[in-house]
């Protein structure tokens, strides 16, 4: 790098320091994370064959923990820890009710159950009748395990049909885990792996074996223990950052300096173990020789962190106190004006719209108008909240009622019904640097808040 450009980062840094002492954010005291590794493996239909290989590729000390999520028939007794045993040396068991997790062990999810991850414990729960043809219980799994091992979360999705493990995936890197995917054209059925895909939030795909080969890797090289993702705290260290701040924002034209400086160390040091970087310095000199690599950066800095109806309870608050109200004060010739800063890929505009439908049709005022303004400033995102289309486990999140009235069948998943879609209007927006929206009722920014 030039020192003109070094010079000019040297002031990013001083801003950096200025917003936040330290590169690193400091461990919460009372952490309840493993110090081991935990590694979510979901599969369906022909995933047997797809197990076989990645564990016969894995060694037996390797230091990991494995919880083995694979749709089964409720029915039938499962032989899947007694096959998987053949193929490695570690304990492979069918799991119990409230069991520790151990490293070295593959847990199996019992037929016509479900987990989640609680405290360092498999939880265990039966899937009711008519959740067993639709279940997303590797979903269920992620997001439990998302919010208890947060950046020490990974996650690998195998051979499958249908879209389980999508929303979970999103939940991984959200908290800033590690997601891998079967290559399809490895895979017996490629439904679960191309949705997984699709999110844009693979880190890698590769056939069976060489995920194994690429776990490991990660595992070594990334920290795993009680300094997970910490960078040293360093003048150094923090100029650099801000080098690298610059050149994104030269390059792709987006400010991240506001971002909390723990989240963009941990997701600049998580890059560097994908590429295996040995240092900061090493990264920023690939970075300002691959095209490509601004744009991952930037995507890993926007991460998707949203779902339908995120924190119901939330939701609930905000139509009883927020919606209801304004609903009620709305007359025919003055729209009720929305603006959801921070939009993502759609599904906090959509639930907030959803919400404004139902009250308004509880007032009788169907016809009155309503405009909701969604931004962000990922365009990417943009073209997916305008498309409307969501995979089959937002039935997780949405009611049945909510589906049937709302959301029409689209393939395999859903999409926004027209009435919906034609209340929000999706445009890119930098916050920084363009106007605000004006006469708007109520603004949404917990997506934007995040980070």
């Amino acid at each position: 790098m030039t020192k003109k450009k070094t010079d000019t980062t040297k002031k990013s840094a001083a801003t950096i320091k200025a917003i936040e002492p330290s590169v690193v954010e400091q461990q919460p005291k009372g952490d309840k994370r493993l110090s081991f590794p935990v590694v979510a493996i979901g599969a369906s239909a022909g995933g047997l064959e797809s197990l076989k290989l990645f564990f016969e590729a894995m060694p037996s000390d390797s230091g990991i923990a494995f919880v083995v999520i694979q749709h089964l028939d409720p029915d039938k007794h499962s032989l899947m820890a007694e096959i998987l045993s053949r193929s490695t040396r570690m304990t492979a068991s069918q799991a119990g009710h409230d069991e520790e997790i151990e490293p070295n062990h593959i847990y199996v999810v019992p037929p016509g159950k479900k987990f989640i991850m609680q405290k360092g414990q498999l939880i265990l729960d039966d899937l009711s009748r008519d959740k067993l043809l639709s279940s997303h219980a590797f979903d269920e799994f992620l997001r439990s395990m998302a919010a208890e091992q947060r950046d020490r979360s990974i996650c690998i999705i195998l051979s499958g049909s249908g879209s389980d493990g999508s929303l979970g995936l999103q939940a991984i890197k959200a908290a800033g885990g590690f997601s891998m995917v079967q290559e399809p054209m490895e895979a017996g059925y490629s439904g679960m792996p191309l949705s997984a895909i699709n999110t844009g939030l693979a880190d890698f795909v590769l056939p069976a074996r060489s995920l194994a080969d690429e776990l490991l890797h990660f595992v070594r090289h990334g920290g795993y223990g009680p300094h997970i993702n910490t960078l040293p705290q360093s003048t150094e260290n923090e100029i650099v950052i801000g080098e690298i701040l610059d050149i994104l924002g030269n390059k792709v034209g987006n400010n991240f300096s506001g971002y909390k400086l723990g989240t963009l160390g941990r997701r600049i040091e998580r890059r560097m173990h994908l590429l295996r970087l040995p240092d900061i310095k090493a990264y920023a000199e690939f970075l300002g020789q691959d095209e490509k690599e601004f744009t991952d950066l930037a995507k890993d800095f926007l991460i998707v962190v949203t779902s339908f109806f995120r924190d119901p309870e939330a939701f609930a608050l905000l139509q009883s106190e927020v919606i209801a109200p304004l609903c009620h004060r709305a007359l025919p010739d003055k729209p009720i004006r929305v603006w959801v800063a921070g939009a993502s890929t759609g599904e906090e505009a959509y639930s907030i719209a959803i919400l404004f439908h139902e009250e308004l049709e509880r007032c009788q005022k169907e016809t009155y108008g309503l405009q909701i303004f969604a931004t962000d400033i990922d365009n990417k995102v943009l073209q997916q909240a305008r498309a409307a289309i969501y995979p089959a486990t937002i039935e997780d999140d949405v009611s049945k009622e909510r589906l049937s009235k709302f959301f029409e069948r689209h393939g395999n998943g859903y999409r926004i019904k027209k009435k919906v879609r034609e209340s929000i209007t999706f445009s890119e927006q930098d916050l920084i640097r363009d106007p605000p929206f004006s006469k708007i009722d109520f603004i949404s920014c917990r997506n934007l808040l995040i980070y």
